[in-house]
């Protein structure tokens, strides 16, 4: 839900959507997690949307 929010409201690529979701699996990675999470989702979300502020 919170992945499609952000998706449609900063009408994000398919590219960039498949980013997310591999920088979310990483976290979760990183954290010892076997599924992505919400929270592993905002916290991509965050790096993905500051990365293209940074390039807009």
């Amino acid at each position: 839900m919170l992945l499609q929010e952000t998706v449609e409201k900063y009408r994000l690529t398919a590219r960039s959507y498949d980013k997310i979701i591999r920088l979310a699996r990483t976290v979760a990675d990183l954290e010892g997690e076997e599924r992505i999470g919400e929270n592993h989702l905002a916290e991509a979300l965050q790096y993905r949307l500051y990365e293209e502020s940074l390039f807009c």
